[in-house]
């Protein structure tokens, strides 16, 4: 784990919001090359549930690669798991994003910078 990933979980312990006890193979780096677990893409579609769409003219661009780095770096979903689970969000955007774009969007947000599965065991709230 890199120094920010680091300081980032001390942080988080910190707070409350993880539990030492409660770590997962995805809290070590190198487990990332494989499948995320079936909660953490049904956990990651709902995130994105609640996430505007991107409209063309605002911002969009940068709304997509938000919900890409939720999925990639936040949930540590692999390609083809993030592909699946950003389609349902993608049909809400304007115009929606090409498969290209979204596999564009998807890779730039695995090369991203920072914490990788920070969202994996972050509270899960109730659905209202």
């Amino acid at each position: 784990m890199n120094n920010l990933a680091a300081e980032f979980d001390a942080f988080l312990e910190e707070l409350g919001y993880r539990d030492p006890a409660k770590r997962t193979a995805f809290d070590d780096e190198s487990a990332f090359a494989g499948e995320a677990p079936d909660d953490a893409i049904q956990r990651g579609k709902r995130y994105l549930e609640k996430l505007p769409p991107a409209i063309q003219g605002q911002n969009g661009s940068a709304a997509c690669f938000r919900a890409a780095c939720v999925l990639r770096r936040g949930f540590a979903l692999n390609m083809e798991q993030a592909l699946h689970a950003i389609a349902e969000w993608n049909s809400r955007c304007e115009p929606p994003w090409s498969d290209w774009e979204l596999r564009h969007k998807l890779e730039g947000a695995e090369k991203a910078d920072g914490p990788r599965g920070h969202l994996l065991n972050a509270p899960k709230t109730r659905r209202r």
